[in-house]
C-alpha cells in the first residue's frame, strides 16, 4: 500500500493530446477519472518534498494553478492524511 505523490496540472471532460508543445514539461505524464472528468498528473514521487519541487518546476513552465495530490493503490486520498501516514 504505496502512497505516492503527484502533480495535477489539468482537469478535462475529454482526452487531451499530451504530445502539444504546452505539455513538453511534463514528465510521467498519467491521469485518473473521478466522476466524469479526467484529471491530470505529473511525476510520482515517494518523497512530498521531490513533488512540491516539481511542482514549483511545472509552476515556473507554465501551469501556475498545478497542486500536490497523494494516492494510494491509485486512489486520491486526502494530503494530510497521507502526510501524517507518510511522516512528511
Amino acid at each position: 500500500t504505496e502512497i505516492l505523490f503527484k502533480v495535477q496540472f489539468a482537469t478535462s471532460d475529454i482526452p487531451l493530446n499530451l504530445k502539444q508543445e504546452k505539455f513538453a514539461a511534463i514528465k510521467d505524464a498519467d491521469f485518473y477519472k473521478l466522476n466524469n472528468s479526467l484529471k491530470y498528473t505529473s511525476g510520482k514521487f515517494v518523497s512530498l518534498k521531490d513533488a512540491l519541487a516539481h511542482q514549483a518546476m511545472l509552476r515556473d513552465k507554465g501551469f501556475k494553478d498545478c497542486f500536490v495530490i497523494a494516492l494510494k493503490n491509485g486512489q486520491r486520498m486526502d494530503l494530510a492524511e497521507a502526510r501524517k501516514i507518510t511522516g512528511q
